[in-house]
């Protein structure tokens, strides 16, 4: 989306409706990184799914550059490479993935993917 505002509400509302479904809190989280807000991207993204098989890997890039933002800088890096190596692993191909690799990247200042 591109109105992290909207998007937030939405995710909100998904939220109200189905608690349980914790990727409505992937969605909430990543437009709280968008709208600039590091620690509700953080908070969202601590109860979306933790394995990524169950849940977007994107959560892992977004809580990176997040980390980041709010210059703690070593848990950046691991979200990171989790993240990296997941995708390695599982989904190399996927553009959408690679795209927020790469933002992900130059936002820790690493060498792109």
């Amino acid at each position: 989306m591109r109105d992290p505002e909207q998007a937030i509400k939405l995710a909100t509302q998904a939220i109200e409706l189905q608690p349980e479904n914790g990727l409505n809190y992937s969605a909430l989280g990543i437009a709280q990184y968008r709208a600039g807000d590091w620690k509700a991207c953080i908070a969202a993204l601590e109860k979306a799914p933790q394995n990524p098989s169950a849940g977007p890997l994107a959560t892992w890039f977004f809580r990176a550059m997040a980390y980041w933002q709010l210059d703690d800088k070593e848990r950046a890096q691991k979200e990171y490479d989790y993240a990296v190596q997941w995708m390695d692993e599982h989904c190399r191909r996927d553009m959408s993935l690679r795209l927020l690799r790469a933002e992900a990247a130059d936002l820790l200042g690493l060498p792109g993917p």
